[in-house]
C-alpha cells in the first residue's frame, strides 16, 4: 500500500494490484471460515444487549486479552454483566466508587486506576464509563438513546459520523466501526486496531518515501479520523472488486491473525 500526505489533514493512498493479490489469496483461505453479524440485528435487540455491546468496546481499549480471559470464565462473567447493567448504573449512588470495585473484582480490563491512584487526571475505564453515562446526547432519564432518529437512515458513514458526535470523548473512529459491525448496522467498515494494523504494515507496505515520521503516524491510524477514512475508503474499493464487503475483511484479519500471518508468508508467496 502506498500512502503519501498531500496537506495537512489530506492524504493519498493506493491499494496496489500486489495488495489485491494477496487479499484475494487471503479471502479464498479464509471465507468460507467467517461470518458477519446479521445485517440489521440492531433493530431486534434489547437495550440491555446494546449496552453490553458497548461495555465490551470500553473494555477492549488497552487490548482483548482480560476481556476474553473473563468471558471464558462464564459464571464470572455473568455476574459481572448483571452488576455493570445500564439500569443497575444509572440510579447508582458513587456509581464511580462501584465501577471501580466491580472492575478491580472481575478484571475485565487492565485500565483501572489503583485505590491509590484514583486522582490521577487520566481517565480509566471506569472514568470513560461515568462519562458516557453522563452525557445527554448518548442517555438519558436512564435510558439509552445513543440510535434515536436513526431508524430510516441508510448511509452508514452518515450514521457513525452521528454516533462518534453523541459519543463525543468516549469512543474515536476504531471503537465505534468495531460497535457498529457488531451489532449489525454497518458492512463497509474496518476496525483499525493494533493486529490489524500490524498486519498491513508487516505484509502490505505501507510505502511511505522512506519517511520516518509519516510511518509513525500511520502507525497512530486510530487518532487520525482523516487517514483513518482513507484508508478505509481505498481497503473498501479494493474489496469491492474481490467481491466482498470490507467488514468481512476485517473480521478475517481479527479473527485468524496467526493464521493470515502465516498464509501470506507460505500459501500466497
Amino acid at each position: 500500500m502506498k500512502v503519501r500526505q498531500i496537506s495537512k489533514g489530506n492524504w493519498a493512498v493506493e491499494v496496489t494490484e500486489e495488495d489485491k493479490k494477496k487479499l484475494s489469496c487471503v479471502i479464498s483461505k479464509l471465507r468460507s471460515k467467517t461470518e458477519l453479524p446479521p445485517y440489521g440485528r440492531w433493530k431486534n435487540m434489547t437495550l440491555e444487549e446494546i449496552w453490553e455491546e458497548l461495555l465490551g468496546q470500553f473494555c477492549v481499549m488497552r487490548g482483548t486479552d482480560a476481556w476474553d480471559k473473563l468471558k471464558e470464565k462464564k459464571v464470572e462473567y455473568r455476574e459481572f454483566l448483571e452488576k455493570v447493567e445500564l439500569e443497575n448504573l444509572v440510579n447508582k449512588e458513587n456509581r464511580i466508587g462501584f465501577l471501580r470495585d466491580t472492575f478491580r473484582k472481575y478484571k475485565p480490563t487492565i485500565l483501572v486506576k489503583k485505590p491509590e491512584k484514583e486522582k490521577s487526571p487520566h481517565p480509566d475505564i471506569p472514568d470513560r464509563i461515568e462519562q458516557f453515562l453522563n452525557n445527554k446526547n448518548a442517555v438519558k432519564e436512564g435510558k439509552l438513546i445513543l440510535f434515536d432518529g436513526l431508524d430510516n437512515l441508510t448511509n452508514e458513514d452518515e450514521i457513525r459520523d452521528i454516533l462518534l458526535r453523541r459519543c463525543s470523548g468516549s469512543f474515536k473512529m476504531k471503537s465505534i466501526s468495531d460497535f457498529m459491525i457488531e451489532i449489525g448496522i454497518a458492512r463497509s467498515f474496518i476496525a483499525f486496531d493494533s493486529r490489524i494494523v500490524g498486519i498491513l504494515n508487516r505484509h502490505f507496505g505501507p510505502l511511505m518515501d522512506g519517511n520516518p515520521e509519516l510511518k509513525k503516524v500511520v502507525g497512530k491510524i486510530q487518532s487520525n479520523e482523516a487517514l483513518y477514512k482513507t484508508f478505509e475508503r481505498k481497503l473498501r474499493d479494493g474489496c469491492k472488486e474481490i467481491g466482498i464487503e470490507l467488514s468481512l475483511l476485517d473480521r478475517m484479519l481479527f479473527r485468524f491473525n496467526s493464521a493470515i500471518e502465516y498464509i501470506l508468508e507460505v500459501e500466497c508467496v
